[in-house]
């Protein structure tokens, strides 16, 4: 393997007792975010003279119980960060390069610097009018029809993964759960790692043998049915718990041919009472008509019947926001066939490794397979991406600010 020394001096910046090691160009500011594996902070950037985050992904190769796992996860979001570009999908603007493969434990992501999260805003109890609801729910379906778009699934949507500004714009972030297009689902993951049970698809809680792109569709009704409300629409406190409470809200399923599930899961909604559930116009009561109907869209017991992200945007509910050049797909299908030859923490480590390399501009296994090297913001997308990043923006506010809606954060 050939050794890389980072051209950039790394320096070491303690705050509230955790180390980073970064370029000196950024000054850290303040530590947003902490949680097992990661640490979030704010920072300057002096090069750009912009705010930025920079997120520390911790000890991401050794090897504990959970070391495969989350080392494969930490990839994988690397990845498919660097190949989407989409103005409501978090971008990243740098990964550190490490000092020395030897040295190599963290993995760090510079990326924009959002105010804070859904999750906030919701705790906040601060009231969101339908206008809020709209732009919201618009910016967040059409970062779902994009990443379809690349067969790529979310499969981790929730209000903590979605960032907001006081301007109401948000992105879409967290795709380390992230998985293709209809990838056949393994059971013992689902109730662990695969969503957030209150967002969870009740074919994922049913353990069906596929897992589809519906999936996104249904969590994201789940939080637009929250942001109207300010309620968790089905707050279960154990995955048997969470399908009882879908059903009693849905109804029970007329047919097994509309329950997507394992054996034992079809059998399980079959033995469970009848009813005929609560319409959405009763648990949404005073919300905009179209608002439900879109809900009534998304959250079907069948993922076969859900409307889809492109179809979404083109609902009567988003007239004011919907134009064909803000609905972008993504021009390549990401490929998550680099997995399968990853077997243990040293491969994923190494792959790592010549990912940060390659999206920093450096020739590695390109160099030697005869190819281009790719820079890294030529992976980010094709070169008219920005405008039409500024192009999206510009058409939502300028009908945002035709309505005077107050900012989502209160100063």
């Amino acid at each position: 393997m050939t050794v890389y020394q980072n051209a950039t001096p790394l320096r070491d910046t303690v705050i509230r007792s955790e180390m980073f090691q970064v370029p000196s160009r950024y000054t850290l500011v303040k530590q947003v975010g902490k949680g097992a594996y990661g640490v979030v902070v704010t920072a300057l950037d002096s090069t750009t003279k912009t705010k930025i985050a920079i997120k520390k992904n911790k000890k991401v190769f050794d090897h504990g119980p959970q070391c495969l796992h989350m080392s494969l996860r930490v990839l994988r979001e690397l990845k498919i960060l660097a190949h989407l570009d989409h103005p409501n999908i978090i971008s990243i603007k740098d990964v550190i390069i490490p000092s020395s493969y030897e040295q190599f434990t963290d993995i760090y992501f510079v990326t924009e610097c959002m105010e804070t999260d859904l999750r906030n805003i919701l705790r906040s109890r601060q009231p969101l009018s339908d206008g809020h609801v709209q732009f919201i729910m618009y910016q967040l379906i059409s970062a779902l029809n994009y990443t379809h778009s690349a067969s790529v699934l979310h499969r981790d949507l929730k209000p903590e993964n979605i960032l907001i500004n006081s301007d109401s714009s948000i992105r879409l972030c967290d795709y380390g759960l992230a998985r293709g297009i209809d990838f056949e689902n393994d059971p013992t993951m689902s109730t662990t790692y695969v969503q957030t049970r209150w967002y969870r698809a009740p074919e994922l809680l049913l353990n069906y043998k596929i897992v589809s792109k519906q999936a996104d569709i249904w969590s994201a009704g789940c939080i637009m049915a929250e942001l109207l409300t300010g309620q968790i629409l089905f707050k279960g406190n154990s995955p048997v718990d969470q399908i009882e409470k879908i059903v009693e809200v849905l109804g029970t399923p007329r047919h097994n041919e509309e329950i997507k599930g394992s054996p034992q899961g079809i059998e399980f909604i079959s033995k469970l009472k009848k009813t005929t559930g609560i319409s959405f116009e009763s648990l949404l009561m005073g919300a905009n008509p179209l608002a439900i109907d879109l809900i009534n869209k998304m959250l079907t017991f069948n993922p076969d019947n859900r409307i889809s992200a492109e179809s979404a945007l083109r609902h009567p509910y988003f007239v004011e926001y919907f134009d064909e050049s803000t609905a972008s797909t993504c021009s390549t299908k990401f490929d998550f066939d680099y997995e399968s030859s990853l077997v243990d923490v040293e491969s994923i480590k190494l792959e790592a490794y010549h990912t940060i390399l390659e999206l920093n501009g450096y020739s590695t296994r390109e160099q030697q397979e005869g190819t281009d090297t790719t820079s890294f913001d030529e992976l980010k997308g094709d070169k008219g991406s920005k405008s039409r990043r500024s192009s999206l923006f510009k058409k939502l506010f300028e009908h945002l600010n035709s309505k005077r809606i107050p900012q989502v954060i209160s100063e």
